[in-house]
């Protein structure tokens, strides 16, 4: 596992401290517990300070102010999570490219999951077996180990491995929350994707919100630690399958309303290629105006040449 010493605050959006949510469980295995302990130890060692001289104590305090204002780390974390197994090919790979390329303030790549042969030695590993065949449960899971890690910042982009900005993007890209409209059973009937939809649906109902919006619109989106673990541990998505990002943005922002976006080929900010047959001037058209791209299996072979052709550089996190 590869890993940086420094686990920087700077965040994605401000926020006002308040006491710590109650952590969800995470595992002991999933946990980088040698590098985590080295970081706070020497976080620890950092701030260490003796008793100054009367005569010396402004100068001290000039000092402590001055190191106190500079960011341990520039720009903003973007966490993707992986399992190899379910991958189609090298979507991991463009992702990290697409980001490297198209991303304005990106700060660094955390990849928690799986491990990849082209890893170098730029990028941050946190490791995670799979813990569940329910994708939702299993993301709770990846989630409750970022919330975790101190490599990870208080405030974060999470997006996948088969979502690429393949234009110019800016954290107000991702900060402005967008949904697909009023959330309803999603999926196919019978299918895991539905059962979970349908949990996610009857819980929020609870709330007595005056409506309840779909946030998976397969997008970046930005969390921050305290908000997410009160989610986590609420709604006990470590146990049963919610669709995460639509609990927590309803949960959290109530009264939002949010942009509602489309993800076909009359949207303006982003383009799902679902088909094993798409209408390549259709295709061809979506790159050319979306800022973000996404697929499923059956798209992916699709999707592929476009990406070849727009990142065919290695990024700073490659061998």
């Amino acid at each position: 596992m590869t890993t940086k010493k420094t686990a920087g605050a700077v965040s994605a959006s401000a926020t006002s401290k308040k006491p710590a949510a109650k952590k969800p469980a995470t595992r002991r295995s999933t946990a980088p517990k040698k590098e985590e302990t080295q970081v706070e130890e020497e976080t620890k060692e950092a701030v260490k300070t003796e008793e100054a001289p009367q005569e010396e104590s402004q100068q001290k305090d000039e000092s402590a102010d001055t190191v106190a204002e500079v960011p341990r780390h520039l720009g903003i974390d973007v966490v993707i999570p992986y399992v190899a197994k379910l991958a189609k090919g090298d979507e991991l790979l463009y992702a990290v490219r697409a980001w490297q390329k198209n991303f304005k303030e990106l700060g660094r790549i955390i990849i928690v999951g799986d491990h990849a042969s082209w890893f170098g030695g730029d990028i941050i590993h946190i490791a995670h077996k799979r813990v569940n065949t329910n994708p939702q449960i299993d993301v709770a899971d990846k989630l409750a180990t970022v919330i975790a890690s101190e490599l990870v910042n208080d405030a974060f982009v999470w997006s996948n491995d088969d979502i690429y900005p393949v234009a110019p993007v800016y954290p107000e890209d991702i900060l402005v929350r967008k949904a697909m409209g009023t959330l309803t059973e999603k999926g196919a009937a019978g299918g895991v994707y539905r059962e979970n939809s349908i949990r996610t649906v009857q819980a929020l109902a609870k709330r007595k919100l005056a409506r309840i919006y779909d946030y998976a619109t397969h997008m970046p989106v930005a969390f921050e630690k305290d908000k997410l673990a009160e989610t986590l541990t609420e709604y006990k998505c470590q146990k049963e399958g919610f669709l995460i990002s639509s609990l927590y943005f309803n949960t959290h922002f109530p009264d939002e309303r949010p942009i509602i976006t489309r993800n076909d080929d009359r949207g303006s900010i982003v383009a799902s290629v679902w088909s094993s047959s798409p209408n390549p001037t259709i295709l061809k058209r979506v790159f050319e105006e979306r800022k973000f791209i996404n697929h499923n299996d059956k798209g992916w072979p699709h999707v592929l040449p476009y990406l070849k052709n727009l990142f065919p550089e290695k990024s700073r996190w490659e061998k």
